[in-house]
């Protein structure tokens, strides 16, 4: 079990959660405590890939993280209509369209010091009104404001949906007096103080294990084709998607966002599929320890599948005489994936690899006792990353669990 001292302390200095029951609150609207005004439809023939200023777009607020690299949108000159949607400190930025059926949108950020930064459509910008800013942020992170905000979203365009700025204004809110106000903000910013710290710990340690692997690899003088070291490989197939009786059986079937998800061992998939669904498709079952690598769309993500498995067109699976062959080959394709994958794609409507593709790439050709020694350095710094994901992961479900408590 992960011990961490900020964690073993954190009920010792937390609020009185009783006190903050339904009765010692205020019930308000939302419109009462806050500013709402929705960001601007610019135009997206001035928008360039680099400028004076940068437009934030939904995409830009995914997860509730402020991220300026994803597809960046710029424009030089605004006018003064467009620098009325300029962000200023401490602003806090809303997400207001997702998908149906998805909890993809209702994203919030707080900005600490914006630069020159401004706001698109379907976004909004929330100001406080008479109270502590801070503590308006964990309100709309609480339970009561989502069970309102996806409650009264509507259809839009196709699997589109919207929240509409005028419905947000409607939604009841309970607060804390003033005082319970800066009590409860400061100790929820404690909080994030420390995830945020802690993110920034498995930044640096998986920076370090990016800078061994390149280390260890880019000095390789002798190279084997990869198809010359496993046994036996090929590609998956997906059952019809039509027919019902082929999906929802006893056999998993991994896809790429297992991948996403759970990072190198793959322990379960998402979906299964029946016997029949992989007797009548390209599907195989392939055995657990075995290597699996992504062909299209997300190129290059490899992983070690601890359970036997099924999977798609989009991954070719790998079988080997050793683990330690697996454990090597998929720090090697680590390290392929951020410096050479890019020089074998296909371009197309997606780019991709195809398995001849795969069983082309150069694998560093190494005595047993060197890939050994690679490889336990390599386990041993993942072992290191995971464990301070696990002290991330109990500070998030602590900050969730004091946000569900801590508001109505």
């Amino acid at each position: 079990m992960i011990k961490d001292d900020f964690l073993s302390g954190i009920f010792y200095s937390v609020p009185n959660l009783r006190y903050y029951h339904s009765d010692k609150l205020s019930k308000v609207k939302l419109g009462n405590i806050c500013s709402i005004t929705g960001g601007y439809a610019f135009d997206s023939r001035k928008m360039k890939s680099k400028g004076e200023y940068q437009i934030i777009k939904m995409g830009n607020l995914y997860n509730g993280v402020l991220d300026l690299t994803r597809n960046p949108s710029f424009i030089d000159n605004p006018t003064k209509k467009e620098l009325e949607y300029l962000i200023h400190k401490n602003d806090i930025l809303i997400t207001l369209t997702g998908t149906v059926n998805k909890k993809d949108y209702g994203y919030t950020v707080q900005l600490n010091n914006p630069n020159n930064l401004l706001l698109n459509q379907r976004c909004a910008l929330i100001k406080p009104l008479n109270i502590n800013e801070k503590y308006l942020f964990y309100l709309l992170n609480s339970n009561n404001f989502f069970k309102q905000f996806y409650a009264s979203s509507t259809g839009g365009t196709g699997n589109q949906t919207n929240v509409s700025i005028n419905d947000m204004l409607n939604f009841n809110m309970y607060i804390a007096n003033e005082k319970n106000q800066i009590i409860i903000s400061e100790f929820l910013n404690k909080i994030d103080q420390r995830i945020e710290t802690q993110i920034k710990i498995i930044d640096d340690y998986s920076s370090v294990k990016d800078y061994i692997i390149k280390q260890c690899f880019q000095k390789c003088k002798e190279y084997i084709n990869l198809g010359n070291l496993f046994k036996y490989g090929k590609a998956g197939g997906t059952p019809k998607s039509t027919i019902k009786e082929f999906y929802d059986g006893n056999i998993p079937f991994m896809g790429i966002s297992d991948i996403t998800n759970q990072g190198k061992y793959i322990s379960y998939t998402s979906k299964n599929i029946t016997q029949k669904g992989l007797i009548n498709s390209s599907a195989w079952l392939v055995p657990k320890n075995s290597l699996i690598l992504s062909m299209y769309a997300s190129v290059g993500l490899p992983a070690i599948n601890k359970i036997p498995l099924a999977t798609s067109q989009a991954m070719m699976s790998m079988i080997f005489d050793n683990d330690l062959d697996v454990e090597f080959v998929y720090y090697y394709l680590c390290y392929f994936k951020k410096s050479k994958i890019q020089s074998l794609l296909e371009t197309g409507t997606q780019s991709n690899i195809n398995a001849d593709t795969v069983k082309s790439i150069k694998v560093p050709k190494l005595r047993a006792d060197e890939k050994e020694k690679i490889t336990n350095i390599f386990i041993k710094v993942d072992q290191l990353i995971n464990n301070e994901k696990e002290i991330l992961n109990s500070l998030q479900k602590q900050k969730n669990f004091l946000l569900k408590n801590m508001f109505v």
